[in-house]
């Protein structure tokens, strides 16, 4: 069985179990006589093919299903994904990370990836969202920019660090290329990395998927050394974000569908990479002969150090900065016993 099938197996005998979250959702009956909305939803171009796209394909279907054809996203490659340029006759919604948008927002970054040790693992961060006040600061910042965004994905817990040489100490990476995303390439910098554009050659790529998935682009396949933790340690959330406007005019019922759709592809997410993370990613890495370890202690500080200056400058630069960053570390001092590395340096 190849990844697709197998990823797309695992899914649906996911689905076919059912959640809670999916179980609320409206039966189709309520749906009878309302008119089709149609919503272009722009991808990333990490998201136009190989796994990413089968995730956005797969969301854009089971939104489909539970609204009994009532929503229906239609999905289109655009890379201008930029909040508050949604309104557009190329594109009303988006597929991708909020990583993408920390330009516009850094704080952001809470609900797309942390770097370094300040990172939720995947569960724990969908705890933070809805028993932690998490969802409702993301509603809080997402509105000042015109969207409504859900979690509707994770990259997987060990993404890791592609590299096409050996690390053996931080002055390994002096003059180096890697590609990354979000608050990832501000660490990048500090490292003395030279950050480029995804779509370039680069020495080290961190991606947004887990080494199964990674393996089976052909792409990327001459890397020949993967380091369990890179930057972005725990990975990355994938989200959906529509035009709050949009979202305001929906019923009760398409609400229902798409929260329900996208708690349901965050949590198939999380299964499917832990599957193959422990059950295929090894055989793959020793059958193309890739090594594999962690990263230098060395190099593990200074990611931790610069993740840790850069935090204390995004929690201090607006008081919405401030707010989730406080809601975040309680949570995370809640479940992991580590204390807000910012401290009260964090108050604006």
């Amino acid at each position: 069985m190849d990844r697709r099938t197998f990823l797309k197996s695992s899914g649906a005998a996911v689905a076919a179990t059912g959640t809670s979250a999916v179980a609320s959702a409206p039966s189709a009956r309520a749906n009878a006589g309302k008119v089709r909305l149609e919503i272009r939803t722009a991808l990333s171009p990490a998201f136009s093919t190989g796994y990413l796209r089968d995730r956005a394909d797969r969301l854009a279907r089971r939104i489909r299903e539970l609204s009994d054809g009532r929503l229906q996203f239609e999905l289109i490659a655009n890379s201008a994904m930029v909040p508050g340029r949604l309104q557009n006759a190329s594109a009303t919604a988006y597929f991708g990370t909020e990583a993408d948008h920390v330009a516009a927002d850094p704080g952001l970054a809470y609900v797309s990836a942390l770097p370094g040790d300040l990172s939720l693992s995947p569960e724990q961060f969908a705890t933070w969202l809805s028993a932690g006040s998490g969802q409702m600061h993301w509603d809080e910042m997402s509105a000042t920019l015109g969207i409504k965004a859900f979690a509707a994905g994770h990259s997987g817990a060990q993404v890791g660090l592609w590299a096409n040489g050996a690390i053996d100490g931080l002055a390994d990476l002096a003059g180096r290329s890697i590609a990354t995303s979000g608050l990832a390439m501000q660490v990048a910098g500090q490292l003395g990395l030279v950050v480029g554009p995804a779509e370039a050659g680069h020495d080290l790529f961190e991606p947004l998927m887990g080494p199964t998935a990674h393996l089976s682009e052909p792409d990327q396949r001459a890397r020949k050394f993967w380091f369990r933790e890179g930057i972005n340690r725990r990975g990355t959330v994938l989200s959906l974000g529509l035009p709050l406007s949009l979202w305001e005019q929906l019923d009760s019922s398409d609400k229902a569908v798409i929260s329900a759709a996208t708690s349901e592809a965050y949590h198939q997410s999380i299964s499917e990479h832990a599957a193959h993370d422990s059950a295929v990613a090894p055989h793959l890495l020793a059958a193309r002969g890739i090594q594999t370890g962690a990263l230098p202690d060395d190099v593990t500080r200074a990611i931790s150090h610069a993740s840790g200056e850069l935090i204390r400058k995004i929690a201090a630069d607006s008081a919405g900065a401030s707010r989730i960053h406080e809601s975040y570390m309680q949570f995370r001092q809640s479940v992991t016993g580590l204390p807000d590395p910012v401290g009260s340096q964090a108050a604006v």
